[in-house]
């Protein structure tokens, strides 16, 4: 016994059956090809790009490479040091620079005395002590001359002592003289004994 539908729903049925064919062709096949496909177009575009990065600084290299090469000729690393050589002479070119600040700033060094040299770990402490009579203004000066200029200097032991004046202690001075005593120090790159 066979069932007889009528041509037109069987038609529907058959179309039916058909679209329901190719969507699950479709949707098994054809839909994860063009999601595949979609995934290597991104990554394919973005292994492009990662080229033209890389060919871009390839086509740099040879100009970072003269840099690099320059940098590695400067001794940045001796920037701020003292300069090596013997202790005494070392200390006796802080001892100039030191009087050469104080005359600029019109005060008076009355003497200089050289420290022993310390090694600090990988550091070589090279040190000497002044005295000095200074207004307090000129003082500020020496202090700044010595701590900002290359090669680097430290101050240390800072003493300050206001001078008797033969005025009379009524009076306020604005910038009276002072005698002040520190010890001043900078760094070489090792022992230099």
């Amino acid at each position: 016994m066979t069932l007889s539908l009528p041509p037109f729903v069987s038609r529907a049925l058959a179309l039916a059956i058909l679209l329901l064919l190719v969507g699950g062709i479709y949707a098994l096949v054809v839909d994860p090809l063009i999601a595949e496909y979609e995934v290597n177009r991104d990554a394919a575009a973005q292994l492009s790009s990662a080229l033209e990065r890389y060919r871009a600084a390839e086509r740099q290299l040879p100009q970072r490479q003269a840099t690099l090469a320059s940098l590695k000729n400067t001794d940045s690393a001796g920037e701020g040091f003292l300069p090596d050589g013997n202790d005494n002479l070392i200390a006796a070119g802080v001892q100039t620079r030191v009087k050469s600040i104080t005359e600029a700033a019109h005060g008076e060094l009355k003497s200089t005395q050289i420290l022993p040299a310390l090694d600090e770990g990988k550091l070589h402490r090279i040190a000497i002590r002044a005295q000095m009579t200074v207004t307090l203004d000129a003082a500020q000066k020496v202090f700044y001359g010595i701590e900002s200029s290359a090669p680097y200097l430290f101050l240390d032991n800072i003493v300050m002592n206001a001078r008797n004046s033969p005025r009379l202690r009524t009076e306020v001075e604005d910038n009276p003289l002072i005698d002040v005593q520190f010890d001043v120090f900078g760094f070489t790159h090792g022992s230099t004994k």
